[in-house]
């Protein structure tokens, strides 16, 4: 009976000892990918990467967190990208000196991917993936999902028609 409980203990130990040196090495490995951690995703088209570096998505324009379709963008965004390791590519400053670029996660293009959804506009830019953006942003907006869909789009004024 005690050969029976040692061993249980020491087979429990070796499993324990396993699971929690493979749980290091993925970390370990998982740390030594290339790229920036997201740590924080602010709106639909900004997010803050490690060293709180803020960093906004080019080609594109999401509606700010109180106006129609903020949050939806964001929650889009942070489900794309948060606690993710990305790639910067073709990065650049814009006119009011914040850094923009075109952000990977894995090879799926986030900004592509914003557009995709609906709730980002189309923000004119030259990059290698220009036309390609373009297209996408216009596929949304004919398809009238997101910030084009009637949730956010009215064509008339209730309260002027005439307007």
């Amino acid at each position: 009976m005690k050969k029976f409980s040692l061993l249980k203990v020491l087979v429990s130990l070796l499993l324990f000892s396993s699971l929690s040196l493979n749980v290091l090495l993925w970390q370990k490995a998982n740390q030594n990918l290339p790229g920036e951690k997201v740590l924080g995703v602010i709106d639909g088209d900004t997010v803050v990467l490690e060293q709180n570096v803020k960093l906004r998505l080019r080609h594109l324009d999401a509606p700010e967190l109180q106006f129609c379709g903020g949050e939806e963008a964001k929650k889009i965004l942070e489900g794309l990208i948060l606690g993710k390791k990305v790639t910067i590519k073709e990065q650049i400053i814009d006119n009011y000196g914040r850094p923009m670029a075109l952000i990977y996660a894995d090879k799926t293009l986030i900004n592509l991917e914003m557009l995709k959804s609906g709730w980002a506009r189309y923000h004119s830019d030259k990059t290698t993936k220009t036309e390609a953006l373009k297209a996408a942003a216009d596929l949304a907006k004919n398809a009238k999902t997101g910030i084009f869909s009637s949730k956010c789009l009215q064509l008339k004024n209730p309260d002027n028609p005439q307007c």
